[in-house]
């Protein structure tokens, strides 16, 4: 029997679906299955023989007390029950309506006997799916491996993966499930080609994965594919070989829901091409779509004001009209108010990708929000003539007390690949936009933090002024700890950038990094400031955030590049 697959264990608990299954398996030949009448003797086998799966419908302390140790000894453990069974009489004949429920820990798949048309066909799906379990422990072992022991880490983590041997999937994780639809265990053996909307773009995913690929490292390529319902998301993904042969075809994959990311773009790619195409003649097509639309002239008096904009900030768009964009959206006197008007009279026609103007504004009703502006500027015969104000609110909503930005549609991104919390970036994040705003004893503060890969920061950089924080406690070290808040910002004050790790812990403050052969291309504009902070991105993994001192922008780095520049 060592050519089947694996090794069932099964407690009989006398009802017809365990006992014609069990018929079922013995005959079908595909597993090596032995059959037990209590938990107490199913223990003592487990102890004595390996078997891959368990299945057992025993509910009792017994039964949990099995489960635990199955699950101890890496046997996966399952329940086969009739979701119809609601009498205390457990023996009764099989209906064709009845549903039959596979269960684990993490997953629920019900096979409907009505769709199956019979008892074998029901058996062989339950079959197939068992069969699947095994195949995921098999591409488990093979995965430790080659890497060590990280799986367990991969099947937590918040991205969807999968493994792909010869164009099939072998094993995915949960959020890789969820991402397209399927459950945990309908989605490891089915064909990659399945995921993707058509022959041709599935071609077109080889070919560029075959033009990217190195032998070692990963490569990135955007694709659409298709959830199981048909849907098309757009999604950018990673892909990297198991094993170091150039020829192995054994692959992993990462992949990105770029929808949120794209969703703003996608509104400015299509006002934009309206606004070029009607030269905004027709404001009917503007007034009821869903991102903020404001049309002024090059001194920033409103022309337009569509309803998103009306409902957003509380004000009709006739009590606008004629108004100053600056004055009657924003505190007059204020900085915001002077960066937005400077702003729209220095705006090009094609201002680079990464420039978005983030403000926050004061609502009609009090309230005081966050929106994130793409400034379009109109021209005729090489005169700016009109402006176009194209905004999305990212007011994190959820964050009581003081605003916050949501930075959900590029956030995952942008951390993908390093060891910085989510928390850790937001805290660091929401001090720069409160140093870019406010300053620091009234006058303008620059700093840069680099967070995440520590180690390999401090070994690329030396003490530039003394370390604020040496031998401070834990506690007040912590970036996330909001008593710290105003300690760092004062700190800011001083020469020298942050080192935070990606827990949250300031390694050090004025610090000085080695990059002077780092060739780093930043526009125009940028000082040493932010090309110290591009070029240690460059060269580790960690994430940089840079505060003007001049203009007050916040502006963002991974990998030597600029991600946003964000100005409030």
């Amino acid at each position: 029997m060592n050519d089947k697959a694996g090794g069932l264990l099964l407690i009989d608990d006398k009802t017809d679906l365990l006992s014609l299954f069990y018929s079922y398996v013995k005959k079908e030949g595909r597993f090596r299955v032995e059959r037990v009448q209590s938990s107490r003797e199913a223990h003592q086998r487990l102890v004595d023989q390996h078997y891959d799966i368990l299945i057992s419908n025993d509910s009792t302390l017994e039964g949990k007390k099995l489960d635990n140790f199955a699950l101890s000894r890496g046997i996966k453990s399952i329940k086969l029950i009739n979701a119809r069974k609601s009498s205390k009489n457990s023996h009764f004949t099989l209906r064709s309506s009845d549903i039959i429920v596979l269960e684990d820990m993490h997953q629920r798949v019900e096979y409907p006997l009505s769709s199956t048309r019979n008892i074998q066909g029901l058996f062989r799906s339950v079959s197939d799916a068992l069969l699947q379990m095994m195949h995921q422990k098999i591409i488990r072992r093979q995965f430790e491996e080659t890497y060590g022991d990280p799986y367990d880490v991969l099947c937590a983590a918040p991205l969807p993966m999968c493994i792909v041997t010869n164009d099939a999937i072998g094993w995915a994780n949960e959020e890789m499930a969820h991402f397209l639809g399927y459950t945990p265990i309908s989605l490891p053996g089915i064909q990659l080609q399945e995921i993707f909307p058509s022959q041709p773009e599935y071609t077109d995913f080889l070919s560029s994965v075959r033009a990217k690929m190195h032998a070692s490292g990963w490569c990135q390529t955007d694709s659409v594919l298709r959830k199981r319902d048909g849907t098309l998301i757009s999604s950018r993904v990673k892909i990297q070989r198991i094993g170091a042969t150039p020829h192995n075809n054994t692959l992993i994959l990462i992949f990105e829901d770029r929808t949120c990311q794209q969703r703003l773009q996608k509104v400015i790619d299509s006002y934009e091409g309206k606004i070029r195409k009607q030269g905004l003649q027709h404001d009917d097509l503007l007034r009821n779509v869903e991102g903020i639309v404001v049309r002024t002239d090059i001194e920033g008096n409103i022309s337009f004001f569509n309803r998103t904009a009306e409902e957003l900030f509380g004000y009709p768009a006739k009590e606008v009209i004629g108004k100053n964009i600056a004055e009657i959206l924003l505190l007059p006197d204020g900085r915001a108010a002077r960066d937005l008007s400077a702003m729209i009279a220095d705006c090009s026609g094609n201002p680079e990708e990464y420039t978005v103007l983030a403000v926050f504004h004061p609502t009609r009703n009090g309230q005081e929000i966050c929106v994130a502006w793409k400034i379009i500027g109109l021209r005729e015969q090489d005169r700016l003539t009109e402006v176009v104000c194209i905004g999305e609110d990212i007011t994190d909503y959820e964050k009581p007390g003081s605003p916050a930005i949501r930075t959900d549609p590029w956030k995952s991104r942008l951390l993908e690949g390093t060891d910085v919390r989510e928390e850790v970036f937001d805290a660091v994040l929401h001090i720069c936009i409160e140093l870019s705003r406010e300053g620091r004893e009234g006058r303008k503060v620059g700093t840069s933090f680099v967070i995440g890969d520590s180690e390999a920061v401090m070994t690329r950089s030396k003490q530039l002024t003394l370390n604020s924080f040496e031998g401070q406690s834990t506690e007040s070290r912590m970036v996330t700890n909001p008593y710290n808040k105003e300690c760092i910002k004062n700190f800011a004050q001083l020469d020298g950038a942050f080192v935070v790790r990606g827990d949250g812990f300031i390694e050090a403050s004025g610090r000085q990094f080695l990059v002077e052969n780092v060739h780093i291309n930043l526009p125009p504009g940028f000082g040493t400031r932010h090309a110290s902070v591009a070029g240690i991105t460059s060269l580790t993994k960690s994430v940089g955030v840079v505060v003007s001192e001049g203009a007050g922008k916040t502006t963002i780095f991974r990998e030597g590049n600029i991600i946003k520049s964000l100005v409030f």
